[in-house]
Formats: structure tokens, C-alpha cells, sequence
């Protein structure tokens, strides 16, 4: 029988690596955390007094609006906390309120939540100028004076669509109640164009 020997050469790591040395300084980043915008939106909305025609009274909202960066993100959650308000919830003050926040928000994309709410929801979309989703209720006034953009509602409206619109187009996946004085633009329901001015 003849045996084998192997030399096995053991390599320590002071000989492969070089040994240990200090690491070398290394500037580590810092992590950045957003701020919620949640608190001071809240703020905003209890105390917004709201008006259509009077610019005064959502002065105080906006001045609290205008100075935080508002995302998209922010105004989905916001719809998305409101099951929780429902009990003293103005339609009218909500969807007022939520075009300020649309106006004041640096995305052009913004989703808003309606389902589950049983408010008389009016004027999402006032005078709107963006891209518009509403996964729920569209409310009354929907895309009052818009002026461009698109508008989509996954869901029902009820009446004056479109009223006093210029431009920009609407979409309607469920029912309406009836449409507004559409001056231009376009009003689609469930793919099909009904208004085109």
C-alpha cells in the first residue's frame, strides 16, 4: 500500500490580507427622515373657513399650506384619515379644502380617497388644473370652472358636472346625476364621450 502525504500550506491572514490595519476614515451619511406634514395639514383644515367667491376667507388655511411641501402622499393620507371625521364633515368645506391642497401640492398626480364616506361631498376638481383621481364618491360640482388637466372618478357624482368648465377633460366610471353649463372641454362617462366643447 503506498501512502500519500499532502503538505497543506497554512496561510494566515496577516500573509494573504496584509495584515489588520485602522480603516481609513469614511464620511457616513445621514440619514434623512421626512417630517410629517399630517399635524400642520390638520391644523390647516380646523381652522379653514371656506367661501367660493371670498379669497379672504381660506386665507388662513393657505398660509399654513403654502409654507409646507405638500405631496401627493400627504393629500392621499389626509383622504384616506377623513372615515374618522365624518361625524362633523362639511362637504362643501372638504372639497374646497382639498383644492387648496391640490394647488399648494408640487406633484401633478394626486389620488384622493372617497370611499366609505356617506358626506354630501361638493366641488373636487374647482377650477383644477392637474391630473385628478377620485377612487369613491365625486360629489356635487365636480370640475367647477376647471380650466385644463384630466379628472378621473371611479365611482358615482351627482349633479353639475362640468359646470362652468373651460377645459381639460372628465371622466365618470359609475353614474351621474346630471351635468353643469359645460362652456368647454371634455366629459367622458364610463368611455364614452358625452361632452365635447
Amino acid at each position: 500500500m503506498i501512502q500519500t502525504t499532502a503538505t497543506v500550506e497554512r496561510t494566515t491572514a496577516r500573509r494573504k490580507f496584509g495584515g489588520y490595519k485602522p480603516e481609513a476614515p469614511k464620511t457616513v451619511r445621514k440619514l434623512k427622515v421626512k417630517e410629517s406634514s399630517m399635524p400642520k395639514i390638520y391644523d390647516a383644515w380646523m381652522g379653514y373657513k371656506y367661501g367660493i367667491n371670498s379669497r379672504e376667507n381660506s386665507d388662513d388655511a393657505l398660509s399654513l399650506l403654502k409654507h409646507l411641501r405638500i405631496r401627493a402622499s400627504d393629500i392621499e393620507e389626509f383622504s384616506r384619515s377623513l372615515p374618522k371625521l365624518d361625524d362633523d364633515i362639511d362637504g362643501t368645506r372638504l372639497g374646497l379644502f382639498f383644492n387648496l391642497m391640490i394647488n399648494c401640492c408640487e406633484d401633478e398626480k394626486i389620488t384622493i380617497d372617497t370611499s366609505g364616506h356617506y358626506v354630501a361631498l361638493a366641488y373636487f376638481g374647482f377650477r383644477n388644473t392637474k391630473h385628478l383621481v377620485i377612487n369613491g364618491f365625486g360629489g356635487y360640482y365636480l370640475g367647477m370652472e376647471m380650466q385644463s388637466g384630466l379628472i378621473e372618478v371611479n365611482g358615482n357624482c351627482n349633479d353639475y358636472v362640468g359646470d362652468k368648465m373651460t377645459g381639460g377633460e372628465i371622466h365618470i366610471n359609475g353614474w351621474y346625476g346630471g351635468l353643469g353649463c359645460v362652456k368647454g372641454g371634455k366629459i367622458y362617462h364610463e368611455g364614452r364621450l358625452i361632452v365635447d366643447k
